[in-house]
């Protein structure tokens, strides 16, 4: 069998997901693709896109009816007689398994004319939401444990890993354990719209960043106890063009120095790369940064005879900034092998200068109180003046770094500038 690489070393990160559990007829065409492509790393899912398990689940036994184990310990042990390793997807706060059950876990939005972009906020949308605030919190560090401990899978790629609906326009969470949480915490009543006047609700914007970081935390935490060396990815829900206040995520922007990945979603903005892979790099997380694009030429069409030029400068802007691209999901990988294969020959030579220090000559600070309050109102000013700051950088040929919260005292500012986007 040949060695594993490590996931954080790989040049092409391949997603795949799953409606039931994959099929050797499935396996055998994804591992030639993965073969003739050269692509290095897979992610598939070890749960539908509702978040219910494929496998018989111990810890979330609401299952899909024809769990097993057995196609994953198949998936897993070809990719890795190849040498790929492969992380299970997953969407931090789905779990249909456990909404289904519990109704009174679900996440109650803060969906009205007080938020500027409402988003889908339908029952049925609605059902498949789990408050990480509900026990949902304390059971899902165990569910990541058990893919990578039962399962098989190297790590878990979080998608979604927000404090909000799937769209991350509409805030969560107003359910009865948020009420009661923030009570006890802040001695305050929950607020339940969005009023930027009110001291509660900006208490309540900081407090929710603080819940979801301690999630993401305990996550790490306990899949490493069980297996040190699993990747964790949390895609941090950001874009650029999406007109939405960022606060909605419930996601900070502080160094947080972890030993995971802080991924992200290039979408259909490839290069914007340089941009995004350096956010995610300054907040310090030990395994590195990423951020994925789909593999199509415009959303939902999903054809093998994708263009391969945008992705192939994605790959590049990834890793020229110090990161790398992932991509995937549409047309199955063995129809897509000539594209992928082009991906893969633009990365791999950047690989060895991946994980170098950037020459310190910029700084551009993007500030968590600009995001806040600057771009409460949904506008993008403070999104488009950070990466306005950036393009001017790359313009004039100037190595610039994204700082965050609480390391703007720390830069040296001697032989550079700092731009303090405030």
């Amino acid at each position: 069998m040949a060695t594993v690489k490590r996931y954080e070393d790989c040049a092409s990160r391949l997603e795949n997901r799953g409606y039931h559990p994959p099929t050797r007829e499935y396996v055998d065409g994804l591992v030639e693709a993965m073969r003739r492509s050269g692509v290095e790393a897979c992610w598939h899912s070890a749960v539908d896109p509702d978040c219910r398990a494929l496998f018989p689940s111990k810890v979330i036994p609401n299952c899909h009816k024809d769990a097993n184990f057995e196609s994953f310990h198949y998936l897993i042990g070809r990719l890795h007689e190849i040498g790929r390793p492969v992380l299970s997807w997953y969407s931090l706060s789905h779990c249909i398994g456990l909404t289904e059950k519990h109704p009174d876990w679900q996440v109650v939005p803060m969906a009205d004319e007080s938020i500027p972009v409402p988003g889908r906020t339908s029952p049925e949308h609605l059902k498949r939401w789990c408050c990480v605030n509900t026990p949902y919190g304390k059971i899902l560090p165990e569910f990541a444990a058990e893919v990578v401990r039962d399962v098989g899978f190297d790590g878990i790629w979080f998608d979604g890993a927000s404090l909000a609906d799937v769209s991350a326009t509409n805030p969560g969470c107003l359910c009865a354990f948020c009420h009661e949480r923030f009570h006890d915490d802040t001695g305050l009543e929950l607020p339940t719209r969005a009023d930027f006047s009110s001291r509660a609700f900006r208490l309540w914007i900081n407090w929710r960043y603080e819940r979801l970081m301690d999630v993401w935390k305990r996550i790490a935490d306990t899949v490493h106890a069980v297996k040190p060396e699993a990747t964790i990815c949390f895609n941090n829900s950001r874009h650029r063009y999406e007109n939405f206040p960022r606060w909605t995520t419930g996601i900070p922007m502080k160094k947080l120095g972890w030993d995971v990945v802080m991924a992200g979603e290039l979408s259909l903005q490839v290069l914007q790369a340089d941009f995004q892979i350096k956010m995610h790099r300054a907040y310090g997380c030990r395994r590195g940064a990423e951020s994925w694009m789909p593999l199509c030429d415009h959303w939902n069409l999903w054809v093998p005879d994708i263009e391969p030029l945008p992705l192939e400068q994605g790959a590049v802007a990834a890793l020229s900034a110090g990161g790398v691209a992932s991509m995937g999901i549409g047309a199955h990988p063995k129809d897509v092998i000539g594209t992928l294969a082009a991906v893969q020959k633009a990365a791999a030579p950047l690989i060895p200068y991946k994980d170098g220090e950037t020459v310190r000559y910029a700084a551009i600070w993007v500030s968590q109180q600009t995001q806040d309050f600057h771009d409460q109102l949904g506008r993008q000013f403070s999104w488009d003046a950070y990466h306005g700051a950036n393009e001017l950088c790359l313009h004039a040929h100037l190595q610039s770094s994204i700082v965050l919260n609480g390391t703007a005292s720390r830069i040296e500012t001697r032989s550079g500038f700092l731009f303090p986007m405030r």
